[in-house]
C-alpha cells in the first residue's frame, strides 16, 4: 500500500506517546510472565505489625457489584464479568448474544452489526438505531452509528442493555440503549495483572492492567494488544489500546472522575463472496479487494471528565464533559476514503426524591448535547497501476464536511401509588440538525445544504406490580425514533432530500421477573410488539453507494425468555 505522506495533528497525540510507553512495558512484562504462566497478578498492601489478632482481607463479590444505570423501574438486563469469563476475551459478540432479543452479527473483528428485537437488521454495515454509552458518556456519533468494536471486553465490568425506546434518560432510539461500564479499582491497595490469550490463525491478545485504590482515589489503567492473521486472505487485524479510568473523592459531597480511551487499529478487508466463489474456496478474499489489498486504519480517542455533587441526601447531580476524535482511512477498490470526526458535548443529570401529593416519589431530569464535525475526502484508487503492490492514492474527486447536532432533554417521575404498585412517567425531547458542506464542487454543481428535523416529543409510561419480594410483573408503553444517516438524507444526485423523514415507532411490552424453587430459578418473561412507521431502508444505486427511502410500516412481535438456575453441588 502506498499513501501520500502527510501529518495531521489532533488532541489525542499525547495519548499515542502514552500508549507507546505502555506497549513497551507490556512486552517486557509479557516476556517475563510467559516463563511463569499465561495469567499472573502482583498485589501490594500495607504490612501490619505483629498482633495477636489476624485480620483477614476484605472479600468482594464482583458479580454482585452490578450497577443499574437506568432510572427506577425501567426493565433492563445486565451481564457482568461472570458471563464474560465464559467466553474468549476476544469474543464480546457471544457474551452479548446471551441476552434474549439481542443479536450481534460479526463479519470480522472490526465489523459488527447489533440488532435489538429486529431493529437495525436492515442496516447494511455497522450499527445504528440504538444509543451506545461508555461510562455515562454517549459514544454514538452524530449520524447515529455506534462502534462497540472500539472497546475491549477485558476492560469492562458490565454491559447493560435496554431493549426498545423506554430508556428515557439514555435516549429513546427504537433499538434501545447499551451502557458499557469500565472496571474500577476495588478494595484497598494496588494490583498489577496481565492476561494473555493465544488462538488459531495467529491470534494473540494481551491485556495489562494496573489498579490502585485507597481512601479517596480509585485508578484503573489498561493497555491491550490484539493481532490475528485471520481465516481468509487479506484479513489481518492489529489493534492497540489504552484506557485510563479514575475517580477522586474530594469530600462526602463531591467527586471528580476522568476517562481516557485510545484505540489504534488496522484491519484488512476481504469483503464478501458470491456463492460460487465461496463454494470454490471460502478462504479467498473478493477479487478486487484482494488486488487492491483493501484495508481500514482507525485512530480513536475519547476523553471525558465527570463531576458529581450531592446537594443534600435527597438531591444530587452528575455532569460530564467529553471530546472524541476519529481518524479513519479506508482503501477501497472503487475509491480511497480519508475522513476524520471531531465530536464534543456535555451531559448533566439531576436526581432526587420527595413527597408528591403524599406519595413517595423519585424524579430525574437533565439534558444531553452532542455536536460533531465530520470531514471526508475521496480519492481514486490506482491499485491496477501499482504493479501488484495494492492500493495507490490518486486524484481527489470529493471533499465534504458536515456539522451534526443532537439535543436531548429528558425527565422521569416515579411514584408508589399503593404498596407494591409503582408508576413511572418519562419524557424525552429530541432535536437533530445536519449542515452539509460540499467543499469540492462549485457553482450549480455544489451540493451544500442544511436539514433540520422538527422537535419530537417521546413519552414513556412504566407500571410495575411487586407481588412479593421474589415476583413482579411490569408493563411499558413508549415511543421512539431513529434519525436517517447522512447517506439516507441524500438523493441519488447527492442533494439533500427534503422528503426523508425520521423513523418513529411505539413499543408495547408486558413482562415478569420470577424467583422460584427457593430462589434457585430466576425467570424473565417478556412479550412485546413495536409498530414502526416511515421505515428507513437503503436503496443501492452503485458500488458502496446507497440512498434512503421511507418505505411504509413494520410490526415487530416477539416473546423473550431468560432462565437461570443455581445448582448447589454441595
Amino acid at each position: 500500500m502506498t499513501r501520500k505522506l502527510g501529518f495531521r495533528f489532533f488532541p489525542g497525540s499525547l495519548l499515542i506517546l502514552i500508549f507507546a510507553f505502555l506497549k513497551y512495558i507490556s512486552r517486557q512484562i509479557l516476556t517475563f510472565g510467559l516463563l511463569l504462566s499465561g495469567s499472573f497478578s502482583f498485589y501490594a498492601q500495607v504490612v501490619s505489625g505483629v498482633d495477636s489478632v489476624t485480620v483477614l482481607p476484605e472479600v468482594l463479590l464482583l458479580e454482585e457489584k452490578k450497577v443499574k444505570h437506568t432510572e427506577g423501574i425501567i426493565p433492563s438486563q445486565i451481564i457482568g464479568e461472570k458471563i464474560f469469563d465464559n467466553f474468549s476475551p476476544v469474543d464480546a459478540v457471544s457474551a452479548i448474544n446471551q441476552i434474549p432479543g439481542v443479536y450481534i452479527l460479526s463479519g470480522a473483528l472490526n465489523t459488527n452489526r447489533i440488532t435489538i428485537r429486529g431493529i437495525g437488521a436492515r442496516t447494511l454495515f455497522g450499527t445504528d438505531k440504538l444509543r451506545l454509552y461508555y461510562d455515562d458518556i454517549p459514544v454514538t456519533d452524530g449520524s447515529g452509528f455506534s462502534s462497540i468494536e472500539a472497546f475491549d471486553l477485558e476492560n469492562l465490568s458490565q454491559i447493560e442493555v435496554v431493549k426498545g425506546p423506554k430508556a428515557t434518560t439514555f435516549g429513546t432510539n427504537l433499538g434501545g440503549a447499551i451502557i458499557l461500564t469500565p472496571k474500577e479499582g476495588l478494595g484497598q491497595g494496588s494490583t498489577l495483572f496481565n492476561n494473555t490469550t493465544f488462538g488459531s490463525y495467529g491470534l494473540f491478545k494481551n491485556n495489562l492492567s494496573f489498579r490502585h485504590t485507597d481512601g479517596s482515589l480509585s485508578l484503573n489503567m489498561n493497555y491491550g494488544h490484539l493481532e490475528s492473521e485471520g481465516y481468509r486472505d487479506n484479513s489481518q487485524f492489529n489493534r492497540d489500546g489504552v484506557l485510563l479510568h479514575g475517580s477522586y473523592t474530594i469530600d462526602d459531597k463531591n467527586q471528580i472522575g476522568i476517562l481516557i480511551n485510545y484505540i489504534d487499529y488496522t484491519a484488512q478487508i476481504p469483503s464478501s463472496l458470491g456463492i460460487t466463489a465461496f463454494q470454490d474456496d471460502p478462504t479467498q478474499a473478493a477479487f478486487t479487494w484482494a488486488a487492491s489489498k483493501g484495508f481500514e486504519a482507525n485512530k480513536y480517542s475519547l476523553v471525558g471528565i465527570n463531576y458529581k455533587h450531592q446537594f443534600s441526601p435527597k438531591f444530587q447531580n452528575s455532569t460530564s464533559l467529553f471530546y472524541s476524535y476519529l481518524d479513519h482511512y479506508e482503501a477501497r477498490p472503487f475509491g480511497i476514503l480519508d475522513e476524520y470526526t471531531n465530536g464534543f458535548g456535555f451531559r448533566t443529570r439531576f436526581r432526587g426524591n420527595a413527597k408528591l401529593i403524599g406519595l413517595n416519589s423519585i424524579y430525574s431530569f437533565g439534558t444531553e448535547v452532542y455536536k460533531d464535525e465530520y470531514t471526508w475526502s475521496e480519492f481514486e484508487n490506482l491499485y491496477a497501476e501499482n504493479d501488484g503492490e495494492g492500493s495507490l492514492q490518486g486524484d481527489q474527486f470529493a471533499d465534504n464536511k458536515e456539522y451534526r447536532t443532537q439535543f436531548n432533554a429528558f425527565g422521569t417521575l416515579s411514584a408508589d401509588l399503593f404498596p407494591g404498585f409503582n408508576v413511572q412517567l418519562g419524557l424525552n425531547v429530541n432535536q437533530t440538525q445536519y449542515d452539509y458542506r460540499d467543499m469540492f464542487n462549485t457553482g450549480d454543481a455544489n451540493r451544500s445544504a442544511e436539514r433540520e428535523f422538527k422537535v419530537i416529543a417521546l413519552p414513556s409510561i412504566n407500571l410495575n406490580y411487586r407481588i412479593n419480594n421474589y415476583q413482579s410483573v411490569y408493563a411499558n408503553i413508549s415511543r421512539g425514533f431513529s434519525n436517517p444517516t447522512l447517506e439516507e438524507t441524500l438523493t441519488p444526485d447527492g442533494l439533500i432530500n427534503p422528503d426523508i423523514a425520521q423513523e418513529t415507532g411505539t413499543n408495547f411490552e408486558l413482562g415478569s421477573r420470577l424467583f422460584l424453587l427457593k430462589n434457585k430459578l430466576h425467570l424473565l418473561l417478556t412479550v412485546y410488539q413495536m409498530n414502526v412507521k416511515d421505515l428507513l431502508v437503503a436503496e443501492r444505486i452503485g458500488d458502496d453507494q446507497f440512498v434512503g427511502r421511507n418505505a411504509g410500516q413494520t410490526r415487530h412481535r416477539g416473546l423473550e425468555a431468560a432462565l437461570n438456575y443455581r445448582w448447589d453441588i454441595s
